[in-house]
């Protein structure tokens, strides 16, 4: 958890020992303590000066800010697509001011109005700070987010991670029931949605909740997913038990008719002390699933940047195209407007 330290209250002298300690600035006059740890990851710095900017808007606006949106998602520890370049919060009760960031900073605070109950919301335990639940989280995000990957990537892992799905599904049961309470969540926020008067995002917000999937247990399944519909492929089956001579084996994508299984593979997946046991494990796997009569093909995160890449890749696979549909004569034709 990074300490944060007002420069108001601090000399030059103090300044300056604590940025030669790492100390950076927060935002809204605040210096942060750096990320305790050797050789952080570019995406662990972001994300560490990301919790140092909620902090220090949190504590320049009263403490009670209620985050909600991406940032709340950030609170709940769910993995995002992106380190958010907003943080977005309700006020409350207790709000006395509003955080400014300088003009050096690239983060801004944005004070929501307030279009439906959202309710008090939760505290997080590590900061204290307060977000708000997983309904109104989902619904802010479809309303806020700034493209169609980033809103659909952080509702996926939102719910995986909530769901405990961040793991991948080892029975039909769990999935079937993941499915239900994916049924549950998603009506509540379509309610939400359905609720919402003009100029509220909700036309944008109800279109990423149709995009968005239960069954996409990591950041990388759920670029995936959105690319195939994007570049016109049919949609597979997604979370898919398959009998093989090692036992039932899960696929990630499966087009049962052509048998065709799409493994989606993150830049973290072979990476850590364990590295070699995993990649033995994965080769296994993958032998199970091709001795029992399935192409395979692996698609890694490099490949979800690039769309002719990406494109290329699921042609040479065999994945089917999108079937559009046939329209008989006079069907789906507009009504005359004449007179």
């Amino acid at each position: 958890m990074p300490i944060l330290r007002h420069t108001g209250k601090l000399s030059g002298r103090q300044r300056r020992r604590l940025r030669a300690k790492g100390y950076f600035r927060a935002g809204c006059g605040i210096l942060a303590s750096p990320l305790p740890k050797p050789d952080p990851r570019p995406w662990e710095l972001a994300d560490h000066a990301y919790l140092a900017a909620i902090l220090a808007a949190n504590r320049s606006s009263g403490s009670d800010l209620l985050f909600t949106g991406l940032a709340s998602a950030f609170l709940h520890g769910v993995p995002l697509l992106r380190t958010p370049a907003s943080i977005d919060a309700y006020r409350t009760p207790a709000t006395q001011s509003r955080a400014r960031f300088g003009p050096d900073s690239s983060l801004r605070l944005v004070i929501r109005k307030p279009a439906f109950p959202h309710g008090t919301g939760e505290r997080d335990r590590a900061s204290g700070l307060r977000h708000t639940a997983i309904v109104t989280t989902l619904t802010d995000i479809a309303r806020f987010a700034a493209d169609d990957e980033e809103a659909v990537v952080a509702m996926n892992s939102l719910f995986a991670h909530l769901e405990g799905m961040a793991g991948g599904y080892r029975s039909t049961l769990l999935k079937e029931a993941t499915m239900r309470r994916w049924e549950d969540i998603s009506g509540r926020t379509r309610a939400i949605l359905d609720s919402l008067g003009p100029h509220t995002g909700r036309t944008r917000a109800l279109r990423r909740l149709g995009l968005a999937s239960p069954l996409c247990d990591s950041p990388a399944e759920s670029r995936f997913l959105l690319a195939v519909r994007r570049l016109g492929f049919a949609s597979p089956e997604q979370q898919v038990p398959i009998s093989t001579f090692a036992g039932e084996r899960w696929a990630d994508f499966l087009w049962p008719r052509e048998r065709i299984v799409v493994e989606v593979d993150g830049d973290l997946k072979f990476l850590g002390p364990d590295a070699n046991r995993r990649i033995l494990a994965e080769r296994k796997r993958n032998l199970a699933i091709e001795e029992a009569g399935y192409r395979l093909r692996h698609v890694e995160w490099r490949d979800l940047d690039n769309d002719t890449r990406l494109r290329a890749h699921l042609e040479a696979a065999g994945v089917p195209r999108r079937r559009s549909r046939s329209r008989r004569i006079g069907e789906g034709t507009p009504r005359c407007r004449c007179g």
